[in-house]
Order: structure tokens, then sequence, then C-alpha cells
């Protein structure tokens, strides 16, 4: 057993030490002085752990229930301080990181979804939500969807795993205030596919799946029973109608990405605008090109995504859009491919010119990827509206 072992690591060492240093490279930027980095807690951490310390509370309000089973788990075992708060998030991050990998890898190639994920990781944007002690970071489970999507389409995926995961990432989507607006016409647009491949799947098994979709809905239908508000928050629908706060939303939106981000110091740092000027022109590229294949099943489900996050942030404001982050690097990744391909037709045989092109490209990846961390590690934590919301106690 021991030879195996030792034949094993000698074999497969590069792969082994590469995948190490990715996973303590993802551990650090994800949990890196998690629950030290700001003095104490914010009162939107503080109101989220209040909402998770019962089972009581979590059964009258069942919206975001992954997200606070896992903060209920860390206050059940005595860990209810500013780091297992935070991780609960940070794990979710990690979730969607690896969702978004695997399916930019597939569709374009391992290189293309390294560059993109480095960018998403360490994207200020992402780490305020994968860092903070709140459910938020659940609306960017829309990632969820497109993977879905993409597995069942899939020939090569093992179909019962694939259709088992898929029912979970629904049932997950479905606590997401906001994504039952995706779930459900996704659902009805593509039935007669997922209902082919339900049909192929054992009989037993069926009627197992079937009753867990029913159980896991429960506490969410209990919910809406109990207090029949609950549907409108579900739903994201204004408490009121205020058309000058909509128009204010609509014409900042442009504002946020490019020149000036949202005042709030909670989530964001000063003024600073939500894409770097990199991730910005990718992301306007891959728009570009993307749009050309907008007849295809998954660019119309990553156009749907934005347009979905762009009405409800219309109707709520800035935090809605965090449901698209996801998507607005898929569309990074495919400015990015697109790129390297025009680059490769210039220069399809000259091994230096192309590699001067991967390495320009990934050297502008690194400087992105540092002036982000950089303004989420250094900038964010010492300035003095950070440390001002975030000076409470537990």
């Amino acid at each position: 057993m021991k030879q195996s072992f030792y034949k094993f690591i000698g074999t497969y060492w590069h792969q082994i030490l590469i995948y190490g240093m990715v996973a303590a490279f993802v551990g650090a930027v994800l949990w890196y002085q998690l629950g030290t980095l700001v003095p104490g807690f914010s009162l939107p951490e503080l109101t989220a752990r209040s909402e998770v310390n019962s089972l009581h509370k979590l059964i009258a309000n069942p919206l975001f229930l992954p997200h606070k089973l896992i903060q209920y788990a860390f206050i059940r075992l005595g860990k209810n301080g500013p780091f297992w708060m935070r991780s609960a998030s940070a794990l979710w991050g990690l979730g969607v990181i690896l969702l978004s990998f695997d399916i930019i890898r597939t569709w374009y190639s391992r290189r293309i979804a390294v560059m993109s994920s480095l960018l998403l990781i360490t994207s200020a944007w992402f780490l305020h939500f994968a860092r903070l002690g709140t459910p938020l970071i659940m609306f960017t489970s829309s990632i969820g969807l497109i993977w879905v999507g993409m597995k069942l389409k899939s020939v090569s995926a093992p179909r019962i795993r694939t259709i088992m995961a898929s029912i979970l990432i629904l049932e997950v989507c479905l606590y997401v205030p906001g994504l039952a607006w995706l779930v459900v016409p996704l659902l009805f647009w593509q039935r007669q596919h997922i209902w082919f491949e339900i049909s192929k799947i054992p009989k037993f098994l069926g009627w197992f799946t079937i009753t867990a979709v029913i159980v896991g809905l429960v506490p969410l239908i209990n919910g809406f029973i109990r207090s029949p508000i609950l549907v409108r928050d579900w739903l994201m629908l204004p408490s009121r109608f205020n058309l000058g706060l909509f128009w204010s939303n609509a014409w900042h939106l442009p504002i946020w990405f490019t020149f000036k981000g949202p005042e709030l110091p909670v989530y964001w740092l000063g003024h600073l605008p939500m894409f770097n000027s990199f991730s910005l022109i990718m992301g306007m590229l891959g728009v570009y090109v993307l749009f050309s294949y907008r007849l295809l099943d998954r660019v119309r489900v990553f156009f749907g995504i934005f347009f979905l996050a762009v009405v409800l942030t219309i109707f709520n404001g800035w935090l809605a859009l965090v449901i698209a982050l996801p998507v607005f690097y898929i569309f990074v990744a495919a400015g990015i491919a697109l790129f390297l391909q025009q680059w490769f037709t210039v220069f399809p045989r000259n091994p230096l010119a192309r590699a001067a092109g991967i390495t320009a490209v990934a050297f502008v990846i690194i400087l992105a990827c540092f002036y982000n961390t950089q303004s989420y590690f250094v900038a964010w934590p010492r300035n003095f509206d950070t440390r001002q919301v975030f000076n409470l106690k537990s």
C-alpha cells in the first residue's frame, strides 16, 4: 500500500504541487485575517447573526436558509465570533469560484478559466461579500443555474449525479430572494429536456428525488404560510412605488460600473468604481462577442441574469447587482478569449509572438489582481468610514 502511495506521488507530484499552491492561494484570499481585518462586527453582520441564533427564527424566516444553517451550526458549536460568521460566506464564495472555473474551463480552456477565476476571486466586489458575515453572497448562486444548464446539456456528465446536484442547486436558488424570477422561467423553458432527463433515472430514485424536493421546500412554503409578507421579500418587490428612487438607481448603474461606486462603507471602499480598467474593457469585449451568439441557450441565460439583476437593482438598490457578479466575469472570460484568439490568428505559427501575447495578458491580469487585493486588504480596512461601521463588539 505504501509503495502504491509513493508511486502515485512520484507520478503526479507536479499536479499535486500545482493544485496545492492553488488551494493555498484561494484559502489565503478567502480566510486571511477574516476575523481581524476590521476592528469588529458591522450592524448588518450582527443583524444577520441575531436572525440565526435559534431554530424558531430560522423557521420564521427561511430566506437565505442554506447560508443561515451554516452560521447556526457554528453558533451551536460555540463559535459566534467574526471569523466563524464570515466563514459561512467564505465557504459559499469558494463554491462560486469552483463552479465558475468549471464552466469557463468547459467552454473555453483551462488557461482562460485560470485567468478569469483569478480576476473573480481577487475582485474587491466579490471579496466584500464573500468575506462578510451576511448571507448576501448567496445572490451569486445564479452561477449555479448556468452550471446546471451546462451539465444537463452535456452528454459526458454522469447523469444521476448531475441530476441530483442540479436539483440541490435549484432548491438552494429558490431560497435566495429574486432568483425565483430565473428558476421558474428556466424550468418552464427547458421542461421537456428536464423531464427527459428525469425519466431516465431508476424509478425508486425518482420517487426519492420527488420526496427530497418536497421536503427541501417545506421550510420555504411554511414560512410563506406563517408570514405572507415574506413572498414580497422573496420576489424582491419594492414596498412602495417611488419613481424618483427608481430613476436614480437606473442612471447610477453605468456610473457605479465605470466612475464612482456606491457610498456604502460596509460593502465598498469610498468612491472607487466597481471594475478596474482591464476587467471593464474585457467585459465590454465579452458582451460584444457573446451578443453575436445570442441565439445560444447559454448566452440567453447570461443576458437574462444580467437583465434581471438590472431590474431588481432599479427597484431595490445596488446590492441586487450581486446576482450578476459571476456573469460579469464570464463576460470578462469571453473578452480575454477573443483577445487571445485574435492574437493567435495574427501570429498562427510564431511561438515567440504567441508566448509574448500570453505573457502580456498574464502580466496585466496580475497587475489587476494586485490592485484589487490592495484595495480590499489595505485601503478598505484603513478607511475612516470603514472603521466607523465595523466597530461593534459581539
